[in-house]
């Protein structure tokens, strides 16, 4: 079923290599029990579904390879899709866009743009310092505003603009389920963001020049990026849409030559300041309708440009926005904390009954039926009692505390602590009351595959740093250890995350830890339980070791 939800996603070749069927442990052995030919029938029903490489893993043997290929002799595998649909995604979240043209039903989305140090002293200095906590905050502070994606944007002096933007992408790929929009106008820049990033990313941007068009594309292809793409082939901005609209299909034929299609591209409008040019606004609003309804491209656009130098700029900028909805626009670069822009995009997809549109305008400004019951409770600051809701914001400065360990916030939980002690709230109650209850959550979103084992370990590990930090502050009797377990990887394994996650835990939750670490043998175990008298032995393996 997996790979056939793909294959028409995908404009790669898919490969399965499974195991040989689900192992059981038999007289103290990891057993396989599927034999050549099972195994072959079942492998050639992947290639049915659209696997294009096939091959075995755990369990398999030379004669399970050679029955496979025997029943694949004369099978060749399916044509690989040359036009997808236009979708991005995080590690955590898949974005998957509908149809352009006339009859447009899709959400029209926010791309948060505040990810950007130009004119933000706080983000430029942490920056510098390579301290991605700020960025971090901003990118959550926007997903709870509705962003759909980042904008993340490393230009600034003073700095390495590839090794900040892929630190930028390393701290963000963990901290949110977002998509990202790399932007940058240096290729080298891009190449290197979009190498490690864990999904597919939307890159700001492409134009009609040349010399960009011819480095920038091949990129684009090779990492399966999406692109925006600017109507600019000089230094002058067009000023009719006719004139955008032929730089537009330039670009778009250009990408055809390296297997882009036009599903794989957003058109930025162009927005210019209706200050100084009043026929701006109107020459961006047809590019957007064009670009939409007629050649069926996504659309984007940025809001705070067509205000410039105006007053009541919040105003100008939703009007702006209502009317390019009602034009087919896609996504709209904002600030996602602008109520007017909220506002107004909400009211602009419910008029243009866009696809949920209802739903989400009665969500937002209907009934309150969310409210809390208490700080812990069945709505709680640490995430409800249903994780697929996921944690949402705190007030109280003990509630921080709480909430920074489920973001695995741990470059900010001491301060944190410090601030909720000096509010009056004691050592002991913020880990019984506050942090326990906060871990405990993030086991929750992990049970629910909210959470992954990057957030696991980062809330593992802000749990305790804050405990660390608390410690000398606990008298003997509230930090009384619960009990001593012993850890290792048994010998022959050199796989540890497990232990490790488990020793975090369980030290957060009050037990003395002697990790033995990996590749350990059973005579040191022995000899080491002997010596500390633990309460509990844990021993981790891979199941096939």
């Amino acid at each position: 079923k997996t790979i056939q939800a793909m294959k028409p996603l995908a404009k790669v070749p898919l490969i399965a290599k499974p195991n040989a069927g689900m192992p059981r442990l038999v007289d103290g052995k990891t057993v396989f029990r599927m034999d050549a030919a099972e195994f072959a029938e079942k492998v050639t029903g992947l290639v049915a579904a659209g696997a294009s490489f096939v091959g075995g893993c755990c369990g398999t043997t030379p004669l399970h390879i050679k029955a496979l290929a025997k029943a694949l002799r004369n099978t060749k595998p399916g044509k690989i899709v040359t036009h997808a649909p236009a979708a991005l995604s995080s590690s955590h979240r898949a974005l998957v866009l509908g149809e352009a043209g006339a009859g447009i039903t899709d959400e029209t989305r926010i791309i948060g743009e505040r990810i950007n140090p130009t004119g933000k002293k706080a983000l430029q200095t942490a920056l510098r310092e390579k301290d991605y906590s700020l960025a971090v905050r901003m990118a959550r502070e926007q997903a709870l505003a509705g962003a759909s994606l980042l904008d993340v944007n490393a230009g600034m002096s003073g700095i390495d603009e590839k090794e900040t933007l892929c630190g930028l992408v390393n701290a963000l790929a963990i901290k949110t389920e977002l998509p990202l929009v790399l932007d940058s106008s240096n290729i080298e820049t891009l190449a290197s963001a979009l190498r490690i990033y864990p999904g597919r990313a939307l890159v700001n941007s492409v134009s009609a020049e040349p010399v960009r068009l011819d480095a920038l594309l091949p990129v684009a292809a090779f990492y399966g990026a999406m692109l925006i793409a600017l109507p600019i082939e000089g230094r002058e901005i067009p000023e009719t849409a006719d004139e955008r609209i032929r730089i537009v299909k330039k670009i778009l034929d250009a990408g055809l030559k390296h297997g882009l299609c036009n599903e794989d591209f957003v058109i930025d409008g162009l927005v210019m300041a209706a200050a100084s040019s009043p026929a701006g606004p109107a020459v961006t609003l047809q590019t957007i309708e064009h670009c939409s309804r007629v050649l069926g491209v996504k659309t984007v656009t940025g809001l705070s440009n067509v205000s410039f130098g105006m007053p009541s700029r919040p105003m100008l900028n939703a009007a702006f926005l209502a009317q390019a909805v009602s034009r087919g626009l896609t996504f709209a670069i904002a600030n996602p904390d602008d109520e007017a822009v909220t506002q107004m995009r909400l009211a602009s997809d419910f008029l243009g009954n866009r696809k949920g549109a209802s739903a989400r305008f009665l969500s937002r400004f209907g009934m309150d039926v969310t409210g809390a019951k208490n700080a812990y409770g069945a709505k709680n600051a640490y995430g409800a009692k249903n994780a697929a809701e996921g944690p949402i914001g705190a007030s109280s400065a003990a509630e921080r505390v709480g909430k920074a360990v489920i973001d695995g916030s741990k470059a900010e939980i001491v301060a944190l602590i410090k601030q909720a002690l000096e509010a009056g709230t004691s050592p002991l109650a913020l880990v019984g009351d506050h942090m326990i209850p906060a871990i405990n959550s993030v086991g929750n979103l992990f049970a629910e595959k909210k959470y992954f084992l990057p957030q696991l370990l980062s809330s593992a590990e802000t749990m305790e740093t804050g405990f660390v930090f608390l410690k000398p502050m606990l008298d003997e009797k509230t930090s009384a250890r619960r009990g001593k377990i012993i850890l290792a990887t048994v010998e022959g394994d050199i796989h540890d995350i497990g232990k490790n996650i488990v020793a975090l835990l369980v030290r957060n939750d009050g037990f003395e830890v002697v990790d033995m670490g990996k590749d350990v043998a059973a005579e040191r175990i022995i000899a080491a339980a002997r010596k500390e008298n633990p309460d509990i032995i844990g021993l981790s393996a891979l199941m096939t070791t």
